[in-house]
């Protein structure tokens, strides 16, 4: 990975939590305009798949190249924002309950805390026939397919023969449709390292796909197909296999993975000539991208259950909202 990408990297994955964070507020009616034509809070989770099986290759082929390595590089990296995040989730809760029963009444799980914090921490969310979010967070949803991409990554890598083949049939049946099918979009970050290992752009080419690719994200997000195809997606799908859910963009998903993906592959024939206080500007942004993605409904929520918040014309709400998100998120993180 040469130190364009890298840089791009941690660019791009700030800027799609951002988009994430963004895309919450719009539909929390903090912004008091519309402008939901922005909103891309779906594709940055795209985008964050892509950039996920990309960057998992090229660690565990570099650094964790050993099973235990992986599985600490994995866990350490998910659990020290996920725990603390789960378990603010269900202080607040409880505490709002306590105080604010009628704007807590939805928080059924705190009655068996011992059950859903376990259940949460093992990302069984959107396994099978589940579909189950931790209370306050909403983008848990995501980690309930890419820490499970982790565990299948680890036995295509780590396994061999026979082995390898039968605990990846038995792994896929345990976690259901939903995952399968969006798994190809993690997957092709995997693919994707692999390629740019042997590709070699001109920079004229680079720098025509890259805004080739740019362009066209925006125009189909803007063209009004992705619920066209969303609904043929659910329309046609057999109710014997179960709810969408999570999952029912799956189309458009695939076409936005590969405008992505051109994207990621264009920018190794691109040299951004970047000074180093920017560049160290974007690594220290990017390290509090994983915070900032997960922590950050807490804040708009219990602002909005507190306040009884609805649309007004005012910016103060946003303001408000925003500094305690960029607080909550330097604290956390």
């Amino acid at each position: 990975m040469n130190n364009t990408l890298s840089i791009y990297f941690d660019f791009i994955r700030f800027v799609a939590a951002l988009m994430v964070v963004h895309s919450h507020i719009l539909t929390s009616g903090l912004i008091p305009l519309d402008l939901s034509i922005f909103e891309y809070g779906r594709e940055a989770v795209i985008i964050f798949f892509v950039l996920s099986g990309y960057v998992i290759s090229y660690t565990t082929k570099i650094k964790n190249t050993n099973l235990k390595d992986y599985f600490v590089a994995r866990a350490s990296r998910i659990y020290s924002v996920a725990l603390p995040v789960i378990l603010l989730a269900f202080i607040f809760g409880f505490f709002g309950a306590y105080f604010v029963p009628e704007a807590f009444s939805d928080f059924y799980q705190i009655n068996k805390p011992q059950i859903y914090i376990p259940f949460h921490l093992l990302f069984l969310g959107e396994v099978a026939s589940f579909y189950e979010k931790p209370f306050l967070i909403t983008p848990y949803w995501s980690l309930s397919y890419e820490v499970w991409y982790y565990v299948i990554f680890a036995i295509g890598f780590f396994c061999q023969g026979w082995k390898k083949i039968v605990l990846l049939v038995l792994l896929f049946l345990f976690l259901g449709f939903r995952l399968t099918l969006l798994f190809p979009i993690w997957y092709s970050g995997v693919l994707l390292y692999k390629l740019n290992q042997h590709l070699k752009l001109k920079r004229s080419l680079a720098w025509f796909l890259f805004i080739l690719s740019l362009s066209l994200f925006v125009f189909f997000k803007s063209s009004g197909a992705i619920e066209s195809l969303r609904h043929y997606t659910v329309s046609h799908w057999p109710d014997s296999l179960g709810a969408l859910a999570s999952a029912d963009r799956v189309l458009s998903d695939y076409i936005f993975c590969l405008l992505i993906c051109i994207n990621f592959a264009s920018v190794n024939g691109i040299n951004f000539n970047l000074s180093s206080k920017i560049k160290g500007l974007i690594r220290g942004l990017s390290s509090y991208t994983f915070t900032l993605y997960l922590s950050h409904m807490l804040i708009i929520e219990m602002y909005i259950r507190l306040t009884k918040h609805s649309f007004t014309t005012s910016w103060a709400p946003l303001i408000f909202t925003l500094v305690s998100i960029a607080i909550f998120t330097f604290l956390l993180g």
